[in-house]
């Protein structure tokens, strides 16, 4: 009853699937195995893999829903329990496509001994296919020509012709992002097509440029990387995680819209879909992250009424709130804006962090961007509105992040509404191996210097124009883990390693004892916790002339305790950020020494991290 569900709404998705369109006539006209008037032998199954006709192609029927190819023995689930599951020894049922993209599957391993179950449906199954380079071979009128590029594509259960317009359908299937609708661009484009049908033998030319053009995205969005496994394993290796196959069919998905809409517009009014020389046509490029990283979502900032340091607990509620920042990516992962509910502070050193590893996140060791601070009292009053006040907008191959604010949080006039024109606009300069040279903003600039010691958040900098301040990493993260006693080994906050490091600059005014006359802070160390191979920074203390507090200040991390995010290759992210002054003489950690999160009666504000994997972000956004 399920299947009948599923194919009755296929058949009825936006009219596009067409009856009667020229199909083989002694076979179904929608793609699925019968129609009532043809039945194929039990022991096999036979379809067609199409672009135009794929010749030499690996196809396999998904038993157990991986979309890999399992050639040993294999776990299927049996009925709707998902935990009775049989083991077929002999894997999944393949074959490679023969002339007109023909194949025909094995089925025997379906049938199965009474006393298990009943026998196995391969209507119930998906079908997967890879195109192999330098192998498979698509028939066009000018002769066979060989695919230089590899790509998978799949069809839903019970359909037996596997095209790029069917992996369409099973990614919707797949992703539950229900059925294509006539009131959506892209139902509206597809009107009249059958999906899950041979277009080719049909003649449908519009069809077919479609599938050609949407073929081109999935070989674009293949990993360069698993082509050569793929042409050494004939087509069975197994390249895709559950998660990264989910970021393919999101992105797919996605961009389907856009891939045909490119090629309607280069058909143009009145022309023929025939005369499209589709591998021309400008489809859109989407780079891919498939490792599905843990990226920052949102933070929270937290401040004191009139600046003045205060305790845990009133920092606690809402309305200490000050201002709340939201992060957007691309399917890369890489950030592309910032938006601020309330006001932010741009912050050149922060900016340059980014900037270093060109907007992609995950490779921060510490995604807390805790720079972006700003006090309640300027904030507030945005942060009530519920509206987005602020906006820092990333072009990376322009090399700019441009700031937008209708907000009086930086001297200018408010307004209702962000404007086109933005009020800051700061330069990434790269040299030409891609490697930031410097932040520059209105004459101040920030510039990184190379010298090895960099573990992030810190890294070594020079300034202009911003009283002379500079940050300078003294060596390596030194680890101290003979020093941590016995009855502190499995502590949650112990100081394992440390990395000194010191300050120069326009700090005269400070009233610490540590800050010399100068302007010179020396003798300052990170805070790290190293056990068990983790990149957790603990503490780091710093001046910043934007805040006015006669001290140096610290913050304080505590590191995410959530398991859906705590990754062995992301170690050091950041639950909460604490912002007090330091005391020099008082407030020095002992590397070996535990030290539970700062309490303190003396807080300048709290930073509350959110994240979010890249598969859920997209899944949202697309």
């Amino acid at each position: 009853m399920t299947r009948s569900r599923f194919l009755l709404t296929g058949a009825c998705l936006l009219l596009l699937t067409a009856c009667g369109d020229g199909e083989l006539p002694d076979s179904p006209v929608d793609g699925r195995d019968t129609d009532g008037l043809y039945e194929p032998a039990s022991e096999d199954v036979s379809g067609r893999v199409i672009d135009g006709y794929l010749d030499k192609a690996r196809v396999w029927l998904d038993l157990d829903g991986d979309y890999q190819y399992d050639g040993g023995s294999v776990d299927v689930t049996v009925g709707t329990n998902p935990e009775r599951t049989i083991t077929l020894a002999g894997g999944e049922p393949t074959a490679i496509t023969g002339a007109g993209g023909v194949y025909t599957l094995d089925l025997s391993a379906l049938q199965l001994d009474a006393a298990q179950a009943a026998d196995l449906d391969w209507r119930d199954y998906p079908l997967v296919v890879t195109v192999i380079p330098g192998v498979t071979e698509e028939e066009t009128d000018a002769g066979n020509v060989v695919q230089q590029a590899a790509y998978m594509m799949s069809a839903p259960p019970g359909v037996r012709f596997d095209s790029p317009l069917t992996t369409l359908v099973d990614a919707r299937r797949f992703l539950v992002a229900g059925d294509l609708d006539v009131t959506t661009d892209l139902g509206q484009r597809l009107s009249g097509i059958n999906l899950t049908g041979d277009y080719v033998r049909a003649g449908d030319d519009r069809a077919h440029a479609y599938a050609q053009a949407m073929a081109r995205f999935l070989a674009a969005q293949f990993p360069d990387d698993m082509e050569s496994a793929l042409v050494s394993s004939d087509g069975k290796v197994a390249p895709f995680s559950t998660e990264a196959l989910r970021i393919m069919r999101l992105s797919y998905n996605g961009y389907a819209d856009e891939v045909v809409r490119a090629v309607d517009d280069a058909v143009g009014s009145g022309g023929l879909y025939s005369n499209v020389d589709v591998s021309s046509v400008a489809i859109p490029e989407v780079p891919l992250d498939l490792e599905n990283p843990v990226l920052l979502q949102s933070l929270t900032v937290s401040a004191p009424d009139q600046g003045v340091p205060t305790g845990d607990s009133a920092l606690e509620s809402n309305a200490s709130i000050a201002a709340e920042l939201t992060f957007y990516y691309s399917e890369a992962g890489v950030l592309q804006r910032i938006d601020a509910d309330g006001c932010m502070t741009p912050s050149l050193t922060e900016i340059a962090r980014l900037a270093r590893v060109h907007g992609r996140v995950a490779e921060l060791n510490v995604q807390g961007l805790d720079g972006f601070y700003l006090d309640y009292n300027t904030s507030r009053p945005y942060w009530d509105d519920d509206d987005v006040n602020e906006r820092l907008v990333f072009d990376w191959d322009s090399g700019t992040a441009s700031f937008y604010s209708a907000t009086s949080c930086h001297g200018s006039a408010p307004s209702s509404e962000l404007g086109d024109t933005p009020q800051q606009v700061y330069q990434l300069n790269y040299n030409e191996q891609g490697v930031l040279q410097a932040v520059t903003l209105d004459g101040e600039s920030v510039t990184p210097v190379g010298d090895g010691y960099a573990v992030d958040p810190a890294y070594s900098y020079t300034t202009s124009g911003l009283g002379g301040q500079a940050m300078t990493l003294e060596g390596d993260v030194v680890p101290c883990l003979d020093a941590i006693a016995g009855d502190n080994q499995d502590a949650a906050r112990v100081v394992s390693a440390q990395q000194s490091y010191r300050y120069v600059g326009d700090a005269t005014g400070m009233d610490d004892a540590v800050v010399a006359s100068t302007g010179e802070v020396t003798g300052l160390k990170l805070d790290w916790d190293v056990r068990d191979g983790r990149q957790q920074l603990l503490r780091r203390v710093f001046f910043d002339a934007a805040i006015d507090t006669g001290s140096l200040l610290q913050w304080d991390y505590d590191g995410v305790r959530d398991e859906d995010f705590v990754d062995e290759d992301q170690n050091g992210l950041v639950r909460q950020a604490r912002l007090a002054q330091y005391q020099a003489g008082h407030d020095e950690w002992t590397c070996g020494g535990v030290h539970s999160r700062l309490v303190s009666s003396q807080l300048y504000g709290i930073v509350r991290y959110q994240y979010i994997r890249l598969s859920d972000y997209l899944a949202d956004t697309l």
